[in-house]
């Protein structure tokens, strides 16, 4: 019950947090609507992970802080236990969680691939919002 009132707490906050647009806090957030000014990044896999037409999605796109880019890396690098990346993006109907290991490891208890890269695999947890 401790853990459900926490999830329902860290997903209001998010809400409230996060931007309409990426130009509303360009120093913290981006969206990922294909555009190429600062702020906007690649659409990438996010339609398909949202089961969605590209132009249904650009209608609401996923936005995500900054720090959802930034790697998990020690100072040696990568072993084969480490999360290499790690973070959250948002839409309107979904909260996207991300997390990037790799290839060897079985997929973490829930989360479905949403992309192979290299010795890489990104797997992606959906929250439906009410």
């Amino acid at each position: 019950m401790h853990r459900l009132i926490l999830l329902a707490t860290i997903l209001v906050a998010l809400l409230v947090a996060s931007p309409a647009a990426a130009s509303d806090n360009a120093n913290n957030w981006h969206i990922h609507d294909g555009g190429t000014a600062d702020g906007h990044a690649p659409i990438g896999f996010f339609p398909s992970i949202l089961g969605v037409s590209e132009a249904q999605y650009l209608l609401d796109p996923a936005v995500c802080p900054n720090a959802t880019d930034k790697v998990l890396l020690g100072p040696s690098g990568v072993n084969a236990n480490q999360v290499v990346r790690s973070g959250v993006c948002m839409t309107s109907s979904y909260i996207i969680q991300l997390r990037t290991q790799d290839a060897s490891r079985p997929a973490p208890a829930g989360w479905t691939l949403g992309s192979s890269s290299g010795s890489l695999n990104t797997y992606v947890q959906l929250t439906e919002l009410p």
